[in-house]
């Protein structure tokens, strides 16, 4: 049917198309959600900008949760016993970003845009009550060092919160033993990263693609706000001069739901350190040196100060001492199979 286009009659053109213009003015239809008009066809653009789990706008999920996860209610893949978080496949952004830290050590640079397969962290620092039962096995041996509360084999604190607190006073080997025990490993200094900071898939640092992850590499977990005493366990707090029981502070869990990466304590990771390394790493590497005479420790923790609670802080400590820190413990990953990835 004709229509009236600038003072003149006019047939639209809409003859096996369902949506763009009609060449009289007017639409021949349009696109709902996520689809865009391409040559009269409505045509679906799939974007997971801060979503995991949840449709992709062209009836896909972005991110399909492996086994023993579900979607969650923030779109996020939530472990059915709450004990592990799920990290996506993708690119994340790794080393300091110069843009918003002002603290960058020679040792978180340059900073450098890496991709991971997915994977499986757990949501908190291992417990004492997680490791107890590993050194009643036999399998893990026990800690000697009373100063973390540990006697020969004994755990010697008794209070209502010991089972719920980071084991600390762990070696290299210990941690790695417990790891292996459960199934799993440790984490890699990349996985530890990606997992605190995000990938460039998320929120705030993926809507600019590779450029604006780079430009928006969140600083804490949170964010780019400085720590305070509310928002995790760090020096300098009334109370906090010892690892208090995991997820203590609500504020410090990543956008994967992964908890106390900045505070509380310390972790042992998979890598040996070298301080110069992002600067040696082939491009696109994401673990590290071959060898090394220090295992690389990521996250902050009650005896750190708000500056070492940043997401890309590195330092190293010998692997092999007995006594372990009291300030240090660790936490486990977990491979997933290829199509978990995709």
């Amino acid at each position: 049917e004709d229509v009236c286009a600038d003072g003149a009659c006019c047939t639209p053109q809409c003859s096996g198309a369902t949506c763009g213009d009609d060449g009289c003015g007017g639409l021949c239809g349009t696109c709902e959600g996520a689809g865009v008009c391409e040559a009269g066809t409505c045509v679906c653009i799939p974007s997971c900008d801060g979503r995991f789990c949840a449709d992709d706008g062209c009836g896909t999920p972005c991110y399909p949760c492996p086994s023993g996860f579900v979607c969650g209610a923030a779109d996020t893949c939530d472990s059915v016993d709450g004990q592990e978080a799920f990290i996506g496949d993708g690119p994340f952004r790794m080393g300091c970003n110069e843009t918003l830290d002002e603290d960058c050590g020679v040792e978180e640079s340059p900073a450098r845009t890496l991709t991971l397969p997915a994977f499986v962290m757990d949501v908190d620092e291992v417990t004492v009550g997680a490791f107890r039962p590993c050194v009643d096995s036999g399998y893990c041996a026990p800690i000697k060092a009373e100063h973390c509360a540990w006697g020969e084999s004994t755990w010697l604190m008794t209070d209502a919160d010991a089972d719920t607190r980071p084991v600390t006073c762990v070696d290299y080997q210990r941690a790695v033993d417990f790891c292996t025990w459960r199934g799993k490993t440790l984490c890699s200094e990349a996985q530890w990263e990606k997992a605190a900071r995000g990938g460039c898939e998320t929120g705030d640092q993926g809507d600019a693609g590779v450029d604006g992850c780079a430009a928006e590499a969140r600083v804490y977990p949170w964010g780019a706000g400085a720590p305070t005493c509310a928002d995790a366990i760090l020096k300098l707090c009334a109370g906090d001069q010892y690892a208090h029981p995991v997820g203590s502070r609500e504020r410090d869990t990543s956008v994967y739901g992964v908890r106390d990466l900045a505070g509380n304590v310390s972790e042992w990771t998979a890598d040996w350190y070298k301080a110069g390394w992002y600067g040696t790493a082939a491009d696109g590497e994401s673990a590290g040196p071959a060898s090394g005479a220090f295992r690389a420790v990521r996250g902050g923790s009650f005896a750190d100060l708000p500056e070492a609670l940043r997401v890309s802080r590195r330092s190293g400590e010998v692997p092999n001492v007995d006594r372990g820190y009291d300030d240090l413990g660790f936490r486990c990953c977990r491979s997933l199979p290829v199509e978990a990835s995709e």
